[in-house]
């Protein structure tokens, strides 16, 4: 019994890493979005283009959070992290507001 237990910790601590990653970040995800979709039809078709952009960015992230894991092989919890972080990269690499 103790080994059965032992081989599904990481299983177990994946999930409540995940669970708090959504719980922290899918909120305030979700009310960025809402923001953007009621900017959208009032902005220019630039600011509309990039504020659209922003959306799909935000969309990737919930995605992100939602990542299921084949375990013992990959982790969610990691896989959903490696998302996000790829989406801050590219994020970075985006002009600024300004700038070409």
């Amino acid at each position: 019994m103790r080994c059965a237990m032992r081989r599904r910790e990481p299983g177990i601590a994946d999930k409540k890493i995940r669970t708090a990653m959504r719980k922290h970040l899918q909120p305030k995800v979700r009310a960025v979005r809402k923001q953007l979709k009621q900017q959208i039809p009032q902005a220019s078709p630039k600011e509309a283009e990039q504020l659209t952009a922003l959306d799909d960015y935000a969309s990737g992230m919930l995605t992100a959070l939602n990542t299921e894991g084949l375990q013992p092989f990959t982790y969610a919890a990691v896989e959903a992290a490696q998302a996000l972080d790829d989406v801050e990269a590219s994020l970075g690499r985006l002009p600024k507001r300004g700038q070409q």
